[in-house]
């Protein structure tokens, strides 16, 4: 909503100078503001995320807000002062370390935006388990910040790994669909955007490297998974694409459903096998996607291993 203000701000005095009235004084009326922010949110197949607002008061900004539901969740992230000295100095590309005056600039900022928190929990808490309040202290590294951003958002995930001769496909959605949960067959995903030719399917084509896989079945391979299962690409890419396609789809889900991963064993070449291990897309999946809570093997045989 800062950037927001600024814009429109920019625009009435852009008016106001062509009128050869005065430049405007201050902040916009918040009426304006809040008309092009819920112009915005017209869109409902976008999710929104308010860093900050411009209304004089928390009180203001969630009576404004509440017309659209109530949020999701309520994120507080804090750090203390020996952890923002460095990424304040970073940031506006300070040379020393800082003075008093902007040390205490930085204690004030941490203490406004306690309260922020606090009066925006206060207001949510007798909503229950219907709005997620998080605090997370980012005082460690940014890659611990990011794993418990990760914990906090991203759904768990249920690999399924089953023989070709058993179609799963249908009964895979029909779980999904009965327990609120995302279901994604990666080749027919790779399948469907390289036959769309699309962005992502132009450049799945450009690292595919097609390598020979032991898929032999009695059952029809109606998906062409032989021609477009995830090993022969790019495995960056996949993760990306899986990535931004669980982020589109998902809404309260807390889990989902990924089919068509972990290939190792179908490779026939050993050098294809060290290539891509089974830990590398194991791990892959759960740095990009979420933590692995449950892996689903299905076989025509009890495997005695």
């Amino acid at each position: 909503m800062k950037a927001i203000n600024e814009e429109t701000k920019s625009k009435i005095n852009a008016d106001r100078e062509g009128k050869g009235e005065d430049p405007l004084e201050g902040d916009p009326p918040i009426a304006e503001i809040e008309a092009v922010v819920s112009k915005m949110m017209q869109d409902k197949s976008q999710k929104f995320v308010f860093d900050g607002f411009k209304h004089e008061n928390v009180g203001d900004f969630i009576k404004w807000l509440n017309q659209f539901g109530g949020p999701n969740f309520v994120l507080g992230l804090s750090a203390d002062e020996a952890a923002i000295a460095p990424r304040w100095v970073s940031k506006y590309n300070e040379d020393a370390d800082l003075d008093d005056e902007k040390k205490e600039a930085v204690k004030e900022e941490a203490k406004v935006a306690d309260q922020v928190f606090a009066e925006v929990t206060k207001c949510y808490e007798p909503l229950g388990a219907r709005v997620n309040l998080i605090k997370i202290d980012t005082s460690t590294s940014l890659e611990t910040t990011k794993a418990q951003l990760m914990a906090n958002f991203a759904p768990k995930v249920i690999l399924v790994n089953h023989e070709k001769n058993l179609p799963v496909d249908t009964a895979c959605s029909n779980l999904a669909i009965k327990h609120n949960m995302i279901y994604i067959s990666v080749y027919q995903l790779i399948k469907e955007h390289i036959e769309k030719q699309s962005e992502w399917g132009l450049k799945l084509l450009a690292t595919k490297k097609p390598k020979f896989l032991n898929i032999m079945s009695r059952a029809k391979d109606e998906f062409k998974e032989l021609e477009y299962s995830p090993a022969h690409f790019e495995q960056v890419l996949v993760m990306d694409l899986l990535k931004e396609t669980i982020g589109k789809l998902s809404t309260n889900q807390k889990y989902v459903i990924i089919e068509g991963m972990c290939n190792t064993n179908k490779f026939f070449e050993e050098d294809d096998k060290l290539e891509l291990r089974f830990m590398d897309e194991f791990f892959a999946i759960e740095k990009n996607i979420g933590d692995i809570s449950a892996v689903i093997g299905l076989q025509n045989a009890y495997e005695a291993e």
